[in-house]
Parts: C-alpha cells; structure tokens; sequence
C-alpha cells in the first residue's frame, strides 16, 4: 500500500470518527426535556413555598401543600426523584425560561399574557380571586376601589387582574410575595389585597381582631402547571396525568386533605 494510499485511510478514518460523534452529540442535543427528566432520574420542580395551603414549609421546613403533593404524585407516576426549588411570583417565568427547574407548580394562575412566554396544561384546580380588606374602608367589589391603596404579590395573578380592571384611581401596591403583602394589610399600609378563596378567609378567621371582610370577588382563576413552549412531550405526558387523576378523584382527594376543602368546580367541561 503506498505511502498516499494510507494516509487516505487514516484521514477516512479519522473523518468518520468525527462523523461518528458529532451524531452522537447531536442526538444527545435533541433529546426532550420529558426524556432528560426520565433519563436523570429527577425532576426539578419550582414550587411557591409562600402560599398556605397549596405550598408552605411545615415546623420541620419542610415543604407541605396542595402543589407540593401534585409534584409528589408527578415523580412518583414518572418513578424518579422529586428536586423541589423554591420560586416566587415575580421568578417563576424566568426560572422556567433559563432551565433552572423543568416545570413550576405554584398557584399559576393560567392568563393569556404569560401564554406568550409558556406553555400551561389543564387546569389543575381553580380559585375565585377575591378582595378582602378593612371593615373601615367604606366600598365594594372593584368599581368601588377607586381612592383606596390595594396589595397585590408582584407578577401573580392577582397582580395582573387586578391591573386590567381596577378603576382609574385606584393605588395599586406591590410586594414580593403573599406573605409581605398579608402584613401590608394587617398593618394597615394597605386598605385591602387580593388573594384566592382560601388564603382570603384564612387570613380573615386568624386575624379576628383587624375587622376585616371580602369586599367582593375578582374572577375565578383556573390554575396550570407552566412548561417552556417547546417541551410538547413533557406537556402531553402533564396533560395525561392531570385528566386520569382528575377523573379518578385522585386530586381531589389531595385538594380535600391538604386544604380542608373541596375543590372548585373546574370553569370549563374538560373531565
């Protein structure tokens, strides 16, 4: 063989050697999230860890809640490990959007604005939104806020309803999270808040001696489990996972035994 003959061959060799790993990398490239999940044999959830009862630390520091629990049952049927990060309203969406966690579940409220940036599946459950402020501060409902100083968490939900409705006048205050905002209220820098139907009555009935009340229902707001737009296997397998427990009673037995409430009938015939 001559001398050109073999380093031919060699460069050949080379050349597919390359070839070879370059489709090796390419192929890991390319692999899903849902397939990176199964893969590593973990999940990494983020999870609001300021919002009793859907998602709190218990005496332990433990995470607890409703959301929690869905995280849970999610590792559990996919058979890996559950990594719970913690995130907030204002971080859930960038979170998601950079890969710090591979899906969130923490009270997200499904909105059409944040359906530009992600993905959500089925509601998973739903919360009325409702308004809960001083006996002292004399109006109603929302039309009535006008002239009246109202906290919302940063970003959330509520931050972004209240935002498209609230009359001209109305002084809308915003914290970092739900737990600041309650202490606006009960220290009276704020006239009122936002807050779904069980953390409303529950801040209601623990703090009896700030004569507060609902002044008035928001919206029902059906809550999603959020995924980035190009994670469709990961939102198909969520999607399947919510209709079969959803149907069993699965997850309203765990609504019912985290919140000591039934769960909100869904607005819409999904199940």
């Amino acid at each position: 063989m001559s001398r050109r003959l073999v380093i031919h061959s060699v460069l050949m060799l080379m050349l597919c050697l390359l070839v070879g790993v370059a489709s090796v990398q390419t192929v890991a490239a390319e692999k899903s999230t849902f397939e990176q999940i199964l893969d590593r044999g973990e999940i990494v959830v983020g999870l609001g860890l300021q919002a009793p009862p859907y998602g709190y630390r218990n005496e332990k520091h433990q995470p607890v809640g409703y959301d929690v629990e869905v995280a849970n049952l999610i590792a559990q049927e996919l058979g890996v490990k559950l990594k719970v990060v913690e995130v907030t309203g204002p971080n859930r969406i960038p979170y998601l959007l950079t890969k710090k966690v591979d899906l969130v579940i923490a009270t997200f409220g499904i909105t059409p604005e944040r359906a530009k940036s992600i993905s959500f599946t089925n509601p998973y459950y739903a919360a009325s939104l409702l308004i809960v402020g001083s006996k002292d501060a004399d109006f109603k409902g929302v039309n009535g806020m006008s002239g009246f100083k109202v906290g919302v968490p940063r970003g959330t939900t509520q931050d972004i309803t209240l935002t498209a409705v609230a009359p001209k006048g109305t002084e809308i205050i915003r914290y970092e999270d739900d737990v600041t905002t309650t202490t606006a209220l009960l220290t009276r820098r704020v006239d009122a808040l936002i807050h779904s139907d069980l953390l409303a009555h529950e801040i209601i009935q623990k703090n009896p001696t700030k004569k507060l009340e609902i002044k008035g229902v928001l919206r029902v707001s059906p809550a999603g489990i959020g995924v980035r737009e190009e994670d469709g296997r990961l939102l198909q397998w969520l999607n399947t996972f919510i209709f079969c427990n959803m149907t069993s009673g699965k997850l309203q037995e765990l609504y019912q035994a985290t919140t000591g409430t039934e769960m909100t009938e869904l607005p819409m015939k999904s199940f």
